[in-house]
C-alpha cells in the first residue's frame, strides 16, 4: 500500500510540474491536480485505516485459534496418558485372569485323595467370584478405552477444523481489503485520468 501511495504521489507530483512549465491554464490544473491529491490521500487513508482495523482482528483470531489449538493439544495428551493408564490396568487384570484361570484347572484335575477338604468348596467358590469380577473389570475397561477413542478421534477433528477456519478467515480478510482498496482507488483515479487528459 506504500508502494501505491508513493507512485500516485510521484505521477501527481509530475503532472503539477508539466502544468507549472506549460503556465496559462496551470493555475485551475493545478488547483485540479491538488483536488484530487487531496482525494486520493483521503481515500488511502481510509483504505489504511480499514486494512489496519481488518489486521488487527484477524491477529486476535489467529491467537483465539492458537490458545484452542493448545487447549486441544493438553487434552489430547492428557487423554493419552489416560488411555495409557487403562491399558496398564487391563494388561494387569488380564495376567490376573490368565493365572486364576491356570489355578482353577489345576484344582479341577483328578484329586489325590477321593474326599476334598471341607475349605475346598469353599476356596473354589470364592476364585469363581473373582474370575467373575476380573471379567466385569476387563468389560468395563475395554468400554472405557472405547470411549477415550472416541474423544481422541473428536479432538483431532476439532483441530484440523480450526486449522481450516484460520485459512479461510485470512484469505477472506486479504480479498476484502484487495476489493475495498481497488474499488476506491478506481473511483478515485478516473479524475486523475481526467486531469491528465486536459494536460496532453
Amino acid at each position: 500500500m506504500d508502494k501505491i501511495d508513493a507512485r500516485l504521489e510521484a505521477r501527481l507530483s509530475s503532472m503539477e510540474a508539466k502544468l507549472s512549465e506549460e503556465g496559462g491554464q496551470g493555475g485551475r490544473d493545478s488547483a485540479s491536480l491538488r483536488e484530487a491529491r487531496g482525494l486520493i490521500g483521503a481515500a488511502l487513508s481510509e483504505v489504511q485505516a480499514n486494512y489496519r482495523s481488518e489486521l488487527a482482528e484477524l491477529r486476535s483470531e489467529q491467537h483465539e485459534s492458537l490458545r484452542q489449538l493448545e487447549e486441544l493439544a493438553l487434552s489430547s495428551h492428557q487423554n493419552v496418558l489416560r488411555v495409557e493408564k487403562v491399558e496398564r490396568a487391563a494388561l494387569a487384570q488380564e495376567r490376573c485372569l490368565r493365572r486364576l484361570e491356570e489355578t482353577v484347572e489345576a484344582m479341577a484335575g483328578p484329586p489325590m485323595d477321593r474326599d476334598s477338604p471341607s475349605w475346598f468348596g469353599q476356596l473354589e467358590g470364592a476364585l469363581l467370584s473373582l474370575d467373575h469380577r476380573c471379567s466385569e473389570q476387563q468389560t468395563a475397561t475395554e468400554v472405557q478405552l472405547a470411549r477415550l477413542q472416541v474423544e481422541c478421534d473428536g479432538l483431532r477433528r476439532r483441530a484440523e477444523v480450526i486449522g481450516g477456519l484460520r485459512d479461510d478467515v485470512l484469505q477472506a480478510v486479504q480479498e476484502k481489503i484487495a476489493a475495498q482498496l481497488h474499488g476506491r482507488l478506481s473511483s478515485r483515479l478516473k479524475l486523475c485520468g481526467l486531469v491528465s487528459c486536459c494536460t496532453s
